[in-house]
This record gives structure tokens, C-alpha cells and sequence, in this order.
């Protein structure tokens, strides 16, 4: 569909751009504009502060050696973790509260696929110690990762037995200024809940006095990919 002549008529064509152009309020060529892009951005920053020194690791990062932490249940999920934050440089302490477990992982012998005998060996040779909840320095780590099994019940409800045993074990050396994350997989509202409670019933409170945190685990087991 055409436009009627009269409209056309009055429609003024586009105003042509200058080839100048405005940068910090005066006019400049496009020449001076190219120079001006030439100047690193980087220059005007303020210098960055330096970072704390710490060991650099097989796989590129870096850690601080003052760092301590705890896993609680050595199974698919937290022997590994464990294992990992050993090799990272990190001084842990890994705990279960099945004495067969313990003197298996002591012995060097591996209950995880995922793990081989060498790999746990060379972690405990590195420094990754093994004990029971009733032996643990919980009250001297920085950060606690619970990875206990959350089994069903044989009505098909959540079992938090494992879990807040764990929390029991955490709260009696529980002290201000750690870090608690549950990886455990269990139905939403436990950290917050019923985790929680368990650990306030020491008297210190999360978010004030301890930090409280849900990070779930992403293991599938049994699945080769």
C-alpha cells in the first residue's frame, strides 16, 4: 500500500551525522577518538589488594594451609569430598559412627567405587585422619560438612535419625565462627528445621552465631557418565 502524497510531503529525511563526535564534553575528530580508546581502562583503577599467600595445588587453585574441616559420614558422598580437600592442601578430619567403617578407611581399604585403595592411602600418608564421633576435634575445625545416609523408613517416610545424631555430635563442640553445611539429601525444610533446632539446643543461634548452610550433594550413584 502506497502513502498518499500529501504525508510523504512533509516527512523531512533523516538529519546526516556529523563526523565529529562529543567525548568529555568538547568536541573531537574520530582520530582523536581512536587515541582516546587507545588508554588501558585498567590504568584508573585502584590497585588490588594482595591476596593471602597460600599453597598452590596440583590443579592450578590455591589454598591457605590454616584452613580445617571436618566430614561426618565417610560413604560415596563424603569420602570423597574428604579425600578431595586433602589433596587441596586442607587439614581434615573425617568422621563416621560405624567402628567397622573407621578401622576399614585406617586399614587403607576403600568401601567406595569411586575410590581406589592407592587414592585413600595417599590421602591418609598426606594427613586425612580417621575417627569415630566420640574422638572428634569438631570444636578446632572451620567448617563441618554432614554427609550422612537419609534413609526411608518402611512407611516410606524420611529417616533424619543419621542426621541429627550428626547434629548432636556437632552441637556438643560446636563453637562461634564455624561454618555447618548438610549435603545430605533429605526434603526441604530440614536445614532450617529440624537440623537447625538440633544445633541451637547448645544455645548458639545460626546467623548469629554459627553460619548454617544446604548444599546438596551431586553424586548419582552407579551412574558411569
Amino acid at each position: 500500500m502506497g502513502c498518499r502524497t500529501s504525508l510523504c510531503g512533509r516527512l523531512a529525511a533523516p538529519p546526516r551525522l556529523s563526523p565529529t563526535l562529543a567525548v568529555g564534553g568538547g568536541r573531537s575528530t574520530p582520530h582523536a577518538l581512536s587515541s582516546r580508546r587507545q588508554i588501558d581502562p585498567r590504568a584508573r583503577l585502584p590497585p588490588r589488594p594482595t591476596a593471602r599467600r597460600g599453597r598452590t595445588t596440583d590443579y592450578g587453585g590455591s589454598v591457605n594451609e590454616d584452613r580445617r574441616v571436618a566430614v561426618i559420614g565417610l560413604g560415596y558422598v563424603g569420602l570423597p569430598l574428604a579425600i578431595a580437600f586433602t589433596e587441596a592442601g586442607l587439614e581434615v578430619e573425617g568422621i563416621d559412627a560405624l567402628p567397622s567403617r573407621v578401622a576399614e578407611l585406617c586399614a587403607g581399604t576403600s568401601p567406595i567405587d569411586d575410590v581406589s585403595d592407592e587414592r585413600l592411602r595417599a590421602a591418609l600418608n598426606a594427613g586425612l585422619r580417621i575417627t569415630g564421633p566420640e574422638t572428634a576435634g569438631l570444636r578446632d575445625d572451620d567448617a563441618v560438612f554432614v554427609c550422612v545416609p537419609t534413609p526411608i523408613t518402611s512407611t516410606k517416610d524420611p529417616d533424619l535419625g543419621p542426621l541429627l545424631s550428626a547434629a548432636a555430635t556437632i552441637r556438643e563442640r560446636l563453637r562461634a565462627g564455624q561454618l555447618v553445611i548438610l549435603q545430605s539429601t533429605t526434603f526441604p525444610g530440614t536445614t532450617n528445621g529440624p537440623f537447625r533446632a538440633a544445633l541451637e539446643e547448645g544455645g548458639l543461634k545460626a546467623g548469629a552465631d554459627f553460619d548454617l548452610a544446604f548444599a546438596p550433594e551431586r553424586v548419582n550413584p552407579g551412574d558411569p557418565a
